[in-house]
């Protein structure tokens, strides 16, 4: 629509939209957030698990122009509608790419939902919302402006991202993912609910999510799924890997303290930041 867009958008997020008579059940019956109460220009974290409760993909999603608008890393666009198609069946719904009649971002200031079409904070304890906006010549210049937030910076503040790198290798409990409201504990049938309701219900859990640092500037080696190993001991596994030497991680054990490795390189141990 905008030829000059393409420079100033977000190059690492893409849009599906899903729109049909069907299209609040057809992918309520999917995913593991509660769509039934996502109201007209809202939106909300979301994610769509396997059977054993492991994370497919996690997803901003908007409820707008009577449809589902699901922004994802652009690599994973043509995947997830591809999953999404198989299970299509009967149902009275259409799956498009979206990307030339919305755009959406992440920003550091929610000043700018006043003039979004939908939004929502991603963090209860940060002002990081993610936001979508008709694509139209009034939109340009707010969304050139905004103070935008990279896949990066929520890696680092605790947000999993998942999608084909790291496809079906995570338990969205541990991965804190009802924290976000991306899994639902009370709604109906959906894929992995039954894991999900066990592991919410178990007190102690040992696997915890967590943040590290690379101590030199070879990550381009290390990727998701990676073993990371503590006395020769296989601990974890790498969930996210950012550009600046930052990591997510599967720990086992919480309470172990001790050096970890991942592919020969120590790991320093952080919180997520604030």
């Amino acid at each position: 629509m905008f030829d000059n867009l393409t420079k100033s958008r977000e190059k690492n997020l893409s849009l599906l939209q899903v729109r049909g008579e069907d299209y609040v059940v057809f992918l309520n019956n999917l995913f593991a957030l509660d769509l039934t109460k996502m109201h007209d220009k809202t939106g909300s974290y979301g994610s769509w698990l396997n059977h054993q409760g492991k994370v497919k993909f996690t997803f901003s999603i908007f409820h707008l122009d009577e449809s589902l608008i699901i922004a994802t890393e652009s690599a994973d666009r043509v995947l997830l509608s591809q999953e999404l198609s198989k299970y299509k069946l009967r149902s009275k719904v259409e799956i498009n790419n979206c990307d030339d009649a919305y755009l959406h971002c992440y920003c550091e200031n929610d000043a700018q939902q006043l003039v979004a079409e939908a939004s929502f904070k991603i963090f209860s304890n940060h002002n990081i919302t993610s936001l979508i906006f008709k694509n139209n010549s009034e939109t340009l210049e707010i969304y050139r402006n905004i103070r935008k937030v990279n896949s990066d910076q929520l890696i680092k503040m605790g947000l999993p991202i998942i999608g084909e790198a790291n496809k079906e290798k995570f338990n969205g409990v541990f991965l804190n993912l009802a924290q976000y409201n991306a899994i639902s504990n009370s709604k109906g049938c959906y894929p992995g609910q039954e894991i999900v309701n066990k592991l919410s219900r178990k007190k102690n859990m040992k696997q915890s999510f967590q943040l590290f640092w690379l101590q030199n500037d070879l990550n381009k080696n290390i990727k998701a799924g990676d073993e990371i190993i503590s006395e020769n001991h296989f601990v974890g596994h790498v969930v996210n890997v950012t550009s600046d030497n930052y990591l997510t991680a599967m720990i086992l054990d919480h309470d172990d303290k001790s050096q970890k490795v991942v592919n020969g390189l120590n790991l320093e141990a952080l919180e997520f930041t604030s």
